[in-house]
């Protein structure tokens, strides 16, 4: 697994990805240890543990030698690097570049004044950033102080586990929350807040702020606003409509609730008349629910357009847009996402706006941070006013700018001017083409990290202090070697001494020469001959004879192999004796030793002394030339130092044989006087076997030669190291006799050179002084020995081109120098580099890829990957957040938080976990765990966890949410106290009719009908009833307009009447049994009258003429032949006869059931009975009324649910909502109705709507159409 450190890949069109994988290898031999503590919260997001960096094992350290400039700075850890002024890495695997720059973990990176890294793998980039454990913090003070933060932004503060806060000053505290936006909150557990000073408070767990200065204060909701600013949600598409859905429902959908209802109360109008203004109502209802259909399917292709806008003022004009935050601008052609307050995406392809006033204007542009601007195509700006206004420009940092083609600016303040050329770090300015700078005129840096570059004369590579400083080590160890050598050599010139004067003590005959171990015999006496003859005075062969020096001066005894190699030469080469001494050409043109096969000219003097070897000119340099070369062309500081090296290596080497040398001699010294009598078995004697000397001198103590006889032939050979004897070289003399002819024709050649030789020899003579400050070669012409010394005069060497080979000078080593320092010590802050260990992050063309293991679009382009393992796979897609994921042919995805995914085209996951799923293309998941599963959907939840939308307002156009307030308002229109309670469920209704409880307007609309139905009936019955009772048609009325006549051919019983009041004044009907009670009283008195005399008994009554009696009714007389009174039948009474009636006065009450009754009794009943009449015809008229009433205030609903059908009938979209007025008779009424089309075909609808008079009479009615 790779370390958590942080690597940066800008991948443009001229420069390649890097590609760094580790060895899988050597990854298997190492384990990863990460603190259970930090471990637990990954393992609950179900991310592997190879996914942590850990903490490796250790192999081997490297520590920074600290100078002037950097005191204090302290490290310990493995694979470790600290540089600048008290600064401290405490950990294995560890960076830190800056003053006051402290690293307390492993695997941690900190860049930046004050920055600090404090925990397992964190990074804190720039300065006084801060970053705790897998942390990232980039920005000035920002901060990442929870496990896996993020941070982006000046003063950004990430500090709740898994949080991520980008912007200025923006803040995530809660665990999983995200905050984007300047100023922007996050304080509650996987809360985020999206826009300039958004903000979810701290009991606000899983909810989401949108937009700026928005709001959420309660758990799970979804805040588009705050308490005085609401915003509406429109582009919401519509949600599933069944008893577990969640999703948020459109004004349209709810408009088609509406009209549903409309429909349903329409139902009811038809339902309780049968009228033909209710039918034709209907009719009309129907008409309009036809148009509506078509409306609908008219208004679906209006809804074709997939775009997201979110925010007061937001506007995404362009396909596939998304505009979130106050006054965002989608206004991109194509797939543009602007993200904050003011933000602009106005490219024309795929252009990213992220942050408070960004504006990303050319296609496939990318601006992230507040004010960060981007006017090229296929540039990157990230950062507070980050600036990218050339073509494929990458700028990174707060107020970077690269305001060239194809250039790089990364860091605070960095400025790329110059085409395709790079400024690394805070204040860094790149104003020529193709160049990299990592500071200014006024501020410098150092590059760390460098590969060593390759030594040759045509390397262009940049060498490293690790390089530099292996040549002054060697250029240490040649001077500390020659320092040896001399020491050495003094020891052995010491020793040599004390062996000469033990030679001096020592008989005359072995002479110690000097300090180089020869030995001269016979020094110290006057003789000219060395006799080796034995004691038999037999010849000696004298072997072990180095070749002698031949010349006309030498001594030298030669050998048999020079003495072979002479006769060889003188037998064969006739004709290159000729042509060497011809070698003197009219051209002027001297080529010596052209006769010979010698590889080495050697040009000492008499005096064994080195000479100077002036006015050469330049010999040509190449692998094959064998020309001297002058001082001015050696320029390679390596090939001087390797030979100032061997030098001291020789050196040491002969010393210390001169030393060994020198301690045999004197061993040898001591020994002289038995060196003579050092005679073996053979008889053979061996001079000076105890030392190590080349030269056998015979000279005698006056410096005179000797003669050397008894010398037994010499082997003659081309190996023989034997001594020749005179007779041998006798023989060789006549050899060259016979070539005298030959030589003797070229004497004259000879003697016209010889002046010349001889000047030529004078020259060489004067330039022996000076021979020993010659340069030398060795003997393979490889090595230039310098013998420690210095080259000056030096002119400055040809650095322009790869193939020069001139030498450089001290001036040239100096600038470069200088500029090498100058890039360390502005390297403080950025570091380009990876070791063994590292994951390399990978990017395609035009992509850009930040963190451990990123990767952005490796086979695409235009991608972006923000954060440890973001991978942004499809092309011109966002990942932003650890392990944020935009799976491959996702293009134009957005994943924004930790383990956030996007797994379709266009899809956007805004929070940590968040997932767009595969077959959810263009949809948008909202906050933490929120999963989108359909396509061209909003989420902002999952299955098992739901959030509301708050701070909504109210929805005036078609496909705007509405609110529960709306929703509220809809369903008082239902009455029966339908409404949303606390937990968002909708109270179903109730209803009382007819002594029945409905709770469902379905059952409430049958029930009615019914009993209206049933009303109906009963009217009509009651109706036929009393038209059968009273009988008023004109015709019958001939009593009078004060009389009632009873209905019926033959009269009508009026039964069960009540006893009407009997007395004087009464207008109360009387019943039959009061009338019975009259009948009996009046027949016990007609009985006590028959019971006074069975016989006839004639009255004779006083004879008077009253008012009320006819003056010529005669006395009534019982025997009379015409009977005034007339009884006729059994048990009569009579008080006249026919004609000649008389009024029975003074009579009393009748009591008893037979009791007659008087007139008042009898008016009493017809009194009570009238009164009765009056007031149960009353009644019924009263209730006669009430139903006029009640029919012309349904036929003013039917009025009202008409005209509310008719005016939106004509409407051409999903939702539907229309009010109506009626009037009939007195009577008034509203109707308000709402329909929804539920498919796109609009081949089935929904509808509810309800009606109210002024008298308090409520319908509603639900319906619900299916059409094929």
């Amino acid at each position: 697994m790779a370390t958590a450190a942080v690597a940066l890949v800008l991948s443009l069109p001229v420069m390649a990805a890097n590609d760094v994988a580790a060895d899988d290898a050597e990854e298997q031999l190492r384990f990863t240890v990460v603190p259970e503590a930090v471990m637990s919260p990954f393992a609950a997001q179900g991310i592997a543990p190879r996914a942590v960096a850990g903490i490796l094992s250790v192999h081997n350290q490297t520590a920074l030698t600290s100078d002037s400039s950097y005191k204090n700075a302290t490290l310990s850890g493995d694979h470790s690097i600290v540089l600048g002024s008290r600064s401290a890495v405490s950990g294995g695997y560890s960076t830190a570049y800056g003053n006051q720059v402290v690293v307390s973990g492993p695997d941690g990176s900190a860049f930046g004044f004050g920055a600090n890294a404090d925990g397992i793998g964190a990074t804190a980039l720039g300065a006084k950033a801060r970053a705790s454990h897998f942390a990232l913090a980039v920005g000035y003070s920002a901060s990442a102080t929870g496990t896996a933060d993020v941070a982006i932004g000046n003063k950004a503060v990430a500090s709740g586990t898994y949080s991520n806060a980008m912007g200025y000053s923006a803040t995530a505290t809660g665990a999983n929350s995200v905050a984007i936006g300047t100023l922007a909150k996050g304080a509650a557990s996987s809360a985020v807040s999206l826009g300039n000073r958004a903000e979810v408070a701290a009991a606000a767990t899983n909810s989401v702020a949108l937009g700026s200065t928005s709001s959420a204060t309660a758990a799970n909701t979804v805040s588009v606003g705050n308490a005085t600013l609401k915003r509406k949600i429109v582009n919401v598409a519509d949600g599933a409509l069944s008893a577990t859905s969640t999703d948020a429902v459109t004004g349209k959908q709810l408009h088609a609730t509406d009209g549903k209802v409309t429909a349903v109360d329409n139902k009811a109008v038809a339902a309780q008349t049968t009228a033909t203004a209710a039918a034709t109502a209907a009719n009309k209802a129907q008409t309009g629910a036809d148009l509506a259909t078509t409306t609908a399917n008219t208004a679906l292709a209006k809804l074709a357009s997939t775009r997201v806008e979110l925010g007061e003022g937001a506007a995404a004009t362009g396909t596939r847009g998304t505009a979130i935050g106050t006054r965002s601008a989608a206004s991109g052609r194509l797939n543009a996402i602007a993200l904050g307050t003011d933000a602009k995406a106005s490219g024309d392809a795929s252009s990213v706006a992220i942050g408070t006033e960004s504006h990303a204007d050319h296609q496939y542009a990318v601006a992230i941070g507040h004010r960060a601007r981007v006017t090229g195509n296929t540039s990157t700006a990230i950062g507070y006013e980050a600036l990218a206004s050339g073509a494929g420009v990458t700028a990174i940092g707060r107020s970077a700018t690269g305001s060239a083609d194809y250039t790089v600016a990364l860091g605070h303040n960095a400025k790329a001017s110059g085409a395709s050329a790079i400024a690394l770090g805070h204040g860094s300015v790149a104003t020529v083409a193709n160049t990299v700078s990592v500071g200014s005129a006024s501020q410098q840096r150092k590059i760390v990290n460098v590969a060593d570059g390759v030594l040759s004369a045509a390397s262009t590579e940049a060498v490293t202090g690790k390089q530099l400083h292996a040549t002054d080590g060697k250029v240490t160890a040649a001077d500390n070697k020659a320092v040896a050598a001399q020491t050495t050599a003094t020891a052995a010139a010491t020793a040599a001494s004390k062996a000469q004067t033990g030679a001096d003590l020592a008989n005359s005959l072995v002479s110690q020469v000097s300090g180089t171990g020869n030995v001269r015999l016979g020094a110290q006496n006057t003789g000219r001959t060395l006799d080796v003859r034995n004691q038999g005075d037999l010849t000696r062969t004298v072997s072990g004879v180095t070749d002698g020096a031949l010349s006309a001066t030498s001594t030298d005894a030669v050998t048999g192999k020079q003495l072979n190699a002479t006769n060889q030469t003188i037998s064969t080469n006739a004709a290159k004796v000729q042509s060497l001494i011809t070698e003197a050409s009219s051209t002027g043109t001297v080529r010596v030793g052209i006769g010979n096969e010698g590889v080495r000219l050697d040009v000492r003097n008499k005096d064994n002394q080195s000479r100077t070897l002036t006015g050469v000119s330049d010999g040509a340099l190449s692998a094959t030339s064998t020309e001297a070369v002058t001082g001015k062309q050696l320029h390679a500081t390596d090939g001087k130092v390797t030979a100032a090296d061997n030098k001291a290596v020789a050196a040491q080497t002969t010393a210390t044989a001169a030393a060994t040398a020198a301690n045999k001699a004197q061993t040898g010294a001591d020994l002289a006087n038995s060196l003579v009598g050092q005679v073996s078995g053979t008889g053979n004697v061996r001079l000076g076997a105890q030392n190590t000397g080349r030269t056998l001198d015979v000279r005698n103590q006056g410096n005179l030669t000797r003669t050397l006889s008894g010398v037994t032939d010499g082997a003659l050979s081309a190996t023989s190291t034997d001594a020749v004897t005179g007779g041998q070289l006798f023989a060789t003399n006549e050899v060259v006799k016979n070539q005298q002819e030959v030589v003797a024709g070229n004497t004259r050649l000879i003697g016209d050179n010889r002046s010349s030789i001889a000047t030529l020899r004078t020259d060489l003579d004067a330039a022996t002084a000076n021979l020993d400050y010659a340069v030398m070669f060795n003997k393979e012409r490889t090595v230039v020995d310098l013998g420690n010394a210095r080259i000056s005069g030096l002119a400055a060497g040809d650095i322009s081109r790869a193939d020069s080979r001139e030498a450089v000078n001290g001036g040239q080593l100096f600038a470069t120098n200088a500029r090498v320092g100058y890039l360390e010590d502005q390297q403080r802050y950025v570091a380009v580099g990876s070791d063994e260990y590292s994951e390399a992050a990978r990017a395609g063309w035009g992509g850009v890829a930040i963190g451990t293991g990123t990767e952005a679009a490796v086979d695409g382009e235009g991608a972006t990957a923000l954060g440890s393992f973001a991978k942004a796979a499809g092309d011109n897609s966002v990942a932003l957040g650890r392990a944020a994921h935009v799976h491959a042919g996702s293009a134009g995805g957005f994943a924004l938080g930790t383990l956030s995914q996007v797994a379709v085209q266009n899809g956007v996951a805004l929070g940590t976990a968040s997932e767009v799923r595969v077959g959810a293309q263009s949809s948008v998941a909202l906050g933490y765990a929120s999963i989108a599963t359909e396509s061209n959907s909003l989420s902002i939840g999952n299955s098992n966890l739901k959030r509301r939308i708050v701070n909504l307002g109210a929805g005036t156009a078609d496909d705007n949410a509405t609110t529960v307030a709306q929703l509220n308002g809809a369903l008082d229109g239902l009455g029966g106290g339908a409404s949303v309670d606390a937990t968002g469920a909708i109270t179903a209704p109730e209803y009382v009719l007819s002594g029945g409880t409905y709770d469902n307007v379905g059952t409430a609309l049958l029930a009615l009908d019914s009993a209206v139905v049933t009303t109906k009936s009963d009217v009509d019955a009651l109706g036929s009833q009393v038209n059968r009772l009273f009988q008023e048609e004109a015709s019958t009325r001939t009593d009078g307009p004060g009389r009632l006549n009873l209905g019926g051919a033959h009269g009508m019983v009026l039964g069960n009447v009540a006893n009407g009041l009997i007395a004087s004044g009464s207008r109360d009907a009387v019943n039959g049994g009061q009338l019975y009670e009259v009948q009996k009283n009046l027949q016990g008195q007609i009985d006590t009258l028959e019971g006074r005399g069975s016989e006839p008994v004639a009255m004779m009554a006083r004879m008077g003429t009253p008012v009320d009696t006819p003056v010529d009714t005669p006395v009534a007389k019982v025997d009379a032949p015409e009977p005034v009174v007339k009884a006729e039948g059994d048990n009569a009474v009579a008080v006249g006869s026919e004609g000649k009636e008389r009024s029975v006065r003074h009579v009393a009450k009748g009591t008893a059931d037979t009791d007659a009754v008087n007139v008042r009794q009898l008016n009493d009943v017809l009194t009570q009975s009238n009164e009765y009449t009056d007031l149960a015809v009353e009644g019924l008229n009263k209730r006669l009324d009430g139903m006029d009433k009640r029919f012309n205030r349904m036929a003013a609903m039917s009025s009202a649910q008409s005209a509310m059908a008719m005016n939106t009938a004509g409407l051409k979209t999903y939702n539907r909502l229309g009010a109506g007025v009626g009037h009939s008779d007195g009577e008034s009424a509203l109707a308000v109705g709402y329909q929804r089309v539920m498919n796109e075909r609009g081949s089935a609808t929904f509808s509810l709507n309800g009606a109210f008079t002024n008298s308090g009479e409520k319908t509603v009615g639900v319906g619900v159409g299916i059409g094929w």
